[in-house]
């Protein structure tokens, strides 16, 4: 168990490692839409729902709009024989 622990979070860190970069710009970019977008809202006097839905319908079309995130590839190779992700071992 303390094995499987220890190699889920070494996944998760060489998962964020490999992808710092992106997360890094997307945060920037979706906490600058939410600082310009609320400013700007807040200074038209926009009532404060409808400038959520504004924040809202911004980063969903942010995401909308980026590439899907790639998985990270891994140097193991795997056996052609060997059951893929989400497949059941055939008898």
């Amino acid at each position: 168990m303390d094995v499987e622990i220890r190699s889920h979070a070494a996944s998760l860190v060489g998962y964020l490692r490999y992808n710092a970069l992106r997360i890094g710009l997307d945060l920037l970019a979706v906490a600058s839409w939410m600082v310009v977008a609320s400013a700007l809202l807040q200074s038209l006097n926009v009532v404060r729902w409808a400038q959520y839905v504004a924040l809202f319908a911004g980063v969903i079309a942010y995401a909308m709009v980026t590439p899907a995130w790639e998985p990270r590839r891994t140097t193991r190779s795997r056996r052609s024989d060997e059951p893929q992700h989400g497949e059941t071992e055939r008898e």
